[in-house]
């Protein structure tokens, strides 16, 4: 009788090799979508950030077009306050609503009125010290906490930005 040869084909992957693959192909989707997460929560930190900045900007402004139209006086007499203005305002106001700020659709503007408005997460306030005889202090803060705090010291991590302007009384 002739010797028969078993020929042995090992053509695939043992389950050793099929899970170690396994094991890393997991790690490298983990790691991607860890990610992706990370990337998305920091977008929505950066745009809420630029929001606020152009928010404060806007206090300044809406309160240095008062003053351009004449209302020195007017706002030198009011005395030291803690106001709310926007774009339909005559003038500077007593802080509303701790300061929120509502979305209006029509015109792409943020007010204070919550009528026919979105409200948002942002809060304004404008603190206008009329102390000193030779100018006004103008500081407008922006938060986007939940609660609608304003915090003592504005940054980042507490999610509040401010900004400080004078106007020379002339």
């Amino acid at each position: 009788m002739k010797n028969k040869q078993k020929i042995s084909n090992k053509a695939g992957f043992s389950l050793v090799e099929v899970l170690i693959s396994l094991l890393v192909l997991t790690a490298g989707i983990t790691g991607a979508i860890v990610l992706m997460t990370g990337n998305i929560k920091n977008h929505n930190n950066t745009k809420n950030q630029i929001i606020a900045g152009e928010l404060v900007q806007e206090g300044i402004e809406l309160i240095r077009n008062y003053v351009d139209q004449g209302n020195m006086t007017s706002l030198k007499a009011a005395g030291s306050v803690v106001a709310s203005i926007d774009y339909t305002s005559t003038a500077p106001t007593s802080l509303v609503d701790a300061g929120r700020l509502y979305f209006l659709a029509s015109s792409l503007r943020y007010t204070i009125d919550a009528n026919n408005s979105v409200p948002t997460m942002f809060y304004r306030k404008i603190d206008i010290d009329t102390t000193n005889a030779s100018f006004v202090e103008v500081k407008s803060t922006v938060n986007w906490n939940s609660d609608g705090s304003f915090p003592l010291t504005c940054s980042f991590t507490n999610k509040c930005i401010s900004s400080i302007a004078v106007f020379p009384v002339l």
